[in-house]
């Protein structure tokens, strides 16, 4: 993490990611972000691949609440206890029941 732009101090911050890997680069910015008096620290990801130390590394950090989808299989050995993972089924098979049906995928999305 290089610069944090705007005030946190005393604010809860939700840290939004397409992907974690290894949660290197993650991790280190919630504990900035903790440096400059973060209250409470969340993270949502799309992809959790969670790969190496990236357990680890979440488990060490100020991060209280990890939410990723299913888009990945995560095996139960990576699972922890502020690990969250939401399925992302309904709205794929949404998605492609329009598709199909020659109806709008963006009002999925309003």
């Amino acid at each position: 993490m290089l610069n944090i732009i705007g005030e946190v101090e005393g604010r809860n911050i939700l840290i939004i990611d397409d992907m974690v890997d290894t949660a290197g680069t993650l991790c280190e910015a919630a504990k900035g972000l903790k440096a400059k008096g973060a209250n409470h620290i969340y993270c949502a990801a799309t992809h959790g691949l969670l790969s190496g130390p990236a357990i680890d590394r979440l488990l060490e950090s100020p991060i209280e609440r990890m939410i990723v989808t299913n888009t990945i299989s995560i095996p139960e050995d990576k699972h922890f206890p502020d690990l969250e993972i939401v399925s992302v089924g309904h709205i794929f098979g949404e998605a492609i029941r329009r598709t199909y049906q020659e109806e709008s995928i963006s009002t999925l999305f309003r």
